[in-house]
């Protein structure tokens, strides 16, 4: 009989309640007990192997039940369970189970970074709009009116820099979300493909500076007629 451990690591396709779809690299270790196995390298592989064929069940089991992506790693028993009982059909016992990390992949930290801007920009109504503008506005004249007239010149110079850079952001992340969406729409990629970025709605934002849109005609951050 030999104990031995086994560091395992295993992408996982899960659909999140919050963020949909969601490729995830989830790692952990396990230990286990075997009658018939040395725990030599041949023996590691072919628990990994069990291993991560359970954990792509057990993750989808898990999430599907309503648990957040980010709270797997508290799962760990529940999911270890679904692991050991995969083994035991190998006649292997799970000893120890513990998943250690749960990172999504590239695109789905771009869509779960897209669809928190999103979210933040949804809540806002045009009443915090007005605040926000309020307070900023407030709090650059307090700056200015401490400052010496070169400083002022300097901070207006770098003022207008920022408000172009961030035009240009809002309409880099639109054009992104709609090519996303039309490629959706067309077929040429699927939902599951395009992960979260995909489900988007595009029709609560001005298509020409990206502010939410309200209830009238005309944007009220750029006057861009709405179609």
């Amino acid at each position: 009989m030999a104990d031995f451990k086994v560091n395992f690591e295993q992408m996982v396709n899960v659909f999140d309640t919050v963020y949909s779809s969601l490729r995830l690299n989830v790692t952990g270790e396990a230990e286990v007990s075997c009658a018939d196995r040395s725990g030599d390298e041949s023996d590691v592989r072919f628990v990994n192997m069990i291993i991560g064929d359970a954990l792509m069940d057990e993750c989808v089991r898990v999430v599907d039940a309503g648990t957040y992506f980010k709270d797997l790693v508290s799962k760990s028993d529940a999911i270890g369970q679904g692991v050991g009982n995969a083994l035991a059909v190998k006649d292997i016992t799970l000893k120890s189970f513990a998943l250690t990390g749960v990172e999504p992949d590239a695109l789905s930290k771009q869509g779960i970074e897209l669809r928190d801007k999103m979210n933040a920009a949804k809540t806002m109504t045009a009443a915090d709009y007005a605040k926000k503008i309020e307070e900023a506005q407030k709090a650059a004249q307090a700056k200015l009116d401490s400052m010496t007239p070169e400083e002022r010149l300097k901070a207006q110079a770098e003022a207008q820099k920022a408000i172009a850079a961030d035009a240009a952001a809002r309409q880099k992340t639109m054009a992104q979300v709609k090519a996303i969406h039309d490629a959706v729409e067309k077929g040429a990629i699927s939902g599951a493909e395009a992960g979260v970025q995909a489900f988007v709605p595009l029709k609560k934002f001005c298509p020409n500076c990206g502010a939410p849109r309200g209830n009238g005609r005309f944007c009220s951050k750029c006057g861009n007629k709405f179609n």
